[in-house]
């Protein structure tokens, strides 16, 4: 019976140690995990979907497709989004091409608006600090906008920039100096959570902001002990990345390092830390894996460890990885490849590799000057002629603008052809594309020089300033 019983707690624990099949497509890794700050909830983010989860009970609160809430694609390879503690909004970017640049999305009732600030990130009470650029050194304004009602709160004047500290419990206000350096010896300190000024000063009978530290702390322990913990990765001669983690004390003494269950991160898809409890001496950290049988798949894994010991606590799979998942998701994935190759097929053909290598000369600007001849051209991608490897181009004049081909070979050689960012009239020309200098001659028509007829000889010469476009580069 007790050997009966101990093979049901291995069961059970080997239930708890690795969850079943969570809700992500397994073709898209999961690429950023926010839980909420009583570790209650979590919002994980793959190219494809946004799940939020009832974590303790590992259950789907809400899963919505990228394209629901704005799209991700553009975030795919680097931070560009945040939540609030509660986990009730998140601010995302959008694609740099697109405005509003940024945009604020409420997690329960899925309102989208435009985020037109620079700023980011929530402050402990759920609130979004953002700063109101003003001409002349240290004139930006700080207030604090509630994301419910979008009404804002004036906080500080005649500041530079700012940034959050202790886990978003304090605004640190820098200002520069007359070397456009940060004075941090005149940094200003706002506690969100007594809607006042600290520097320094005590914020209430037991904690202050000990600036020395850089941190809270409770007043008589200021040197109680206290843990960091990091991901540490090796990369290796072969270009291998190896993730672990190191934990040490407060004077940075080593107390644990151990590698984790997946410690290889995958493409784009980075390992990283997304939850740490210094109480329960916790971190949770968001890791991938290929599927053994399906190079194409890739697993996405929260997983708890003992920063002490090192121990895995808990695995929780986010990743649906059912077979009917999968077949779907590798259908969609077929379908994807076949497109690529019809494109890939269509960027080959002559016509378009032409307009290719003229987008790419376009990057460093429309403009183009002939280092020889001085004129200036714009370019015509979408005008390009492939044959020959011919380039349509407008011939800028101030007399008026002329077609114009030339090869890419030589718009692509930069001791022909130099990239220019516009055009001004020419100041020695005036925009004639000629200069003109006279020569005068004195001329005796009669013997006792009482006629004398001066002549004058006009001589043009094309300026050798814009080449006698009339123009010159700005």
């Amino acid at each position: 019976m007790k050997k009966i019983l101990f093979i049901l707690v291995i069961m059970v624990n080997s239930l708890m140690l690795y969850a079943q099949s969570g809700a992500h497509t397994p073709s898209s890794a999961v690429w950023e995990v926010f839980f909420s700050s009583d570790g209650k909830r979590c919002l994980t983010m793959s190219l494809d979907e946004a799940v939020l989860w009832d974590y303790p009970q590992k259950k789907t609160i809400w899963i919505k497709k990228a394209a629901d809430l704005g799209g991700f694609r553009d975030l795919g390879l680097f931070e560009g989004a945040n939540t609030d503690p509660g986990l009730n909004y998140l601010i995302k970017k959008n694609p740099s091409d697109v405005r509003p640049w940024a945009a604020l999305i409420d997690l329960n009732t899925f309102r989208y608006i435009g985020w037109g600030w620079g700023q980011l990130q929530f402050a402990s009470d759920g609130r979004i600090p953002v700063i109101q650029p003003n001409q002349g050194r240290n004139q930006n304004i700080l207030y604090i906008i509630d994301p419910k009602t979008l009404e804002k709160e004036k906080i500080a004047d005649k500041m530079y920039r700012i940034h959050l500290a202790e886990k978003g419990e304090l605004i640190v206000i820098t200002q520069q100096d007359k070397n456009f350096h940060e004075n941090r010896k005149d940094n200003r300190y706002y506690s969100i959570k007594e809607k006042k000024f600290v520097d320094g000063d005590v914020v209430d009978p037991k904690s202050y902001y000990n600036t020395q530290l850089g941190r809270y702390v409770v007043k008589g322990e200021e040197n109680l002990k206290y843990h960091k913990v990091e991901l540490v990765s090796i990369t290796g001669n072969e270009g291998v990345t190896t993730n672990f983690i190191k934990c040490r004390d407060q004077d940075d003494k080593e107390i644990k390092s151990f590698p984790i269950a997946n410690p290889q991160s995958i493409h784009w898809a980075k390992t990283k830390i997304c939850f740490i409890s210094p109480e329960n001496t916790i971190v949770k950290v968001l890791e991938h894996k290929r599927m053994v049988d399906n190079s194409d798949m890739s697993l996405s894994f929260v997983n708890t460890y003992n920063y002490l010991t090192g121990q895995l606590l808990d695995s929780f799979e986010l990743t649906n990885s059912s077979a009917n998942v999968i077949a779907s998701a590798q259908a969609i994935l077929d379908q994807g490849k076949a497109k690529a190759q019809q494109q890939a097929q269509i960027n080959n053909l002559p016509e378009n590799q032409l307009k290719q290598r003229v987008n790419m000369l376009s990057f460093n600007g429309s403009y183009v000057i002939n280092q020889k001849t001085l004129r200036i051209y714009k370019l015509q991608p979408e005008k390009a002629a492939y044959k020959g490897g011919m380039v349509s181009l407008e011939a800028i004049t101030s007399a008026g603008n002329l077609q114009a081909f030339e090869k890419i070979d030589n718009l692509e050689n930069k001791a022909m052809y130099k990239s220019i960012k516009g055009y001004k009239v020419c100041p020695y020309c005036q925009g004639k594309g000629a200069t003109q200098t006279y020569k005068e001659h004195e001329i005796d028509q009669t013997l006792s020089k009482g006629r004398i007829i001066t002549e004058t000889t006009t001589y043009t010469h094309g300026c050798q300033s814009c080449g006698g476009g009339g123009i010159i580069p700005l």
